[in-house]
């Protein structure tokens, strides 16, 4: 029979292994072209940033691209200016019922608080 610390101990680290993220998260809607490093310099596909954070991004493509590949992404503004070129890690991704691809991607170099800020505008 478990006792009742044991059962506690349990339950935090379940709960531990459930939130694992660093970063605060900021839903957003801004358009991205993105290509693998080392891909062909005209070849992008577009897609939008769902999420952001300092520390990583979401993007919604429609091509699918492996875990590990580092990615090369302009990120467009409202005005469909470019505001940045970020590079990010592919860490995980999953096929959405519209049959596009959610990427969950780490940035090579966390956002600053004022990157983070202009792209949130």
């Amino acid at each position: 029979m478990l006792e009742p610390d044991t059962l506690q101990q349990i339950t935090n680290k379940n709960s531990a292994r459930s939130e694992r993220r660093a970063w605060v998260r900021y839903s957003c809607d801004l358009d991205t072209a993105c290509r693998p490093l080392g891909g062909a310099r005209g070849l992008q596909w577009p897609g939008e940033v769902r999420n952001l954070s300092a520390g990583g991004i979401a993007l919604r493509l429609e091509r699918r691209f492996e875990p590990g590949t580092v990615l090369a992404m302009d990120v467009q503004g409202r005005d469909e200016s470019i505001l940045r070129t970020l590079f990010a890690r592919v860490m995980h991704v999953m096929l959405q019922n519209d049959d596009s691809w959610l990427l969950g991607c780490a940035f090579t170099n966390p956002l600053s608080e004022e990157d983070l800020k202009a792209l949130r505008k």
